[in-house]
């Protein structure tokens, strides 16, 4: 807590405007946030957890997330194009983020606003924000009984393996910084469905919440990790380039 809630919704509302000026960076992400505001990384951490109980990735891809459904409903533009427009490094990842957050899919807007525009009525748009309020982050969808049985092995298995990674992979080039910092690297889909996939970003959301609760410790966003998804770039390599002191990869 600062002990001022009035200064810092002020510092939020900056906040805000900066990452609504750098949406089509995809790229854009805490170390920018941080520069942009000459705030440390633990005093904009601090100031979103005391205002809005958020993460810094989560401030950012939330404020991205309320600029794509603007965009959707007021504007002629795809889905696709949004999602290049607001920074997701792909339709997919965007579908999927913005389906988690706001309980449907972007498509869904699009004829929402179609149907409030041929019964000349704003109810539809009463019942989007509605949703939008109510939102909440919800990760895990019902699954067949086998497909529990399996996802659970999986996941099990791939905490372990990540867990042993982190802890006994070496740290890259020695460089002098004030936090550490970590990249988790995307999971792959093993099972082959959607369904399964939509689990698989759920757990690693997760991951990338609870790790950006630790202080003095720099979580690169999905975003920016996302490049690295059918990467053959070694982990040295990728750790270089994102300079991060830690990789977590499944």
């Amino acid at each position: 807590m600062t002990g001022n809630p009035g200064k810092d919704q002020i510092i939020v509302n900056k906040l805000t405007e900066i990452v609504r000026a750098n949406l089509g960076d995809e790229n854009f992400g805490t170390d920018e946030l941080s520069k942009a505001t000459d705030l440390s990384h633990r005093k904009i951490r601090q100031i979103l957890k005391s205002a809005q109980g958020k993460t810094i990735n989560q401030f950012i891809r939330e404020t991205r997330l309320m600029r794509a459904l603007e965009m959707l409903e007021n504007e002629d533009i795809t889905a696709s194009e949004v999602a290049y427009k607001t920074g997701f490094s792909s339709p997919t990842y965007f579908n999927t983020c913005f389906h988690t957050f706001f309980g449907f899919p972007p498509g869904e807007v699009k004829k929402r606003r179609l149907n409030s525009t041929d019964n000349d009525s704003s109810q539809e748009n009463q019942e989007l924000f509605s949703t939008q309020e109510k939102a909440t982050w919800k990760y895990i969808r019902p699954f067949k009984a086998k497909s529990v049985i399996y996802l659970s092995t999986f996941i099990i298995i791939l905490i372990i393996a990540s867990g042993a990674y982190l802890l006994f992979s070496k740290k890259f080039p020695p460089a002098k910084k004030k936090e550490i910092s970590i990249a988790v690297l995307p999971f792959k889909n093993l099972g082959n469905t959607p369904e399964d996939q939509y689990f698989i970003d759920g757990i690693m959301e997760e991951i990338l919440t609870n790790l950006g609760r630790i202080s003095d410790l720099r979580v690169v966003s999905r975003t920016s990790v996302e490049q690295f998804r059918e990467t053959i770039l070694s982990a040295s390599e990728i750790g270089k380039k994102l300079d991060v002191d830690y990789l977590m990869k499944q």
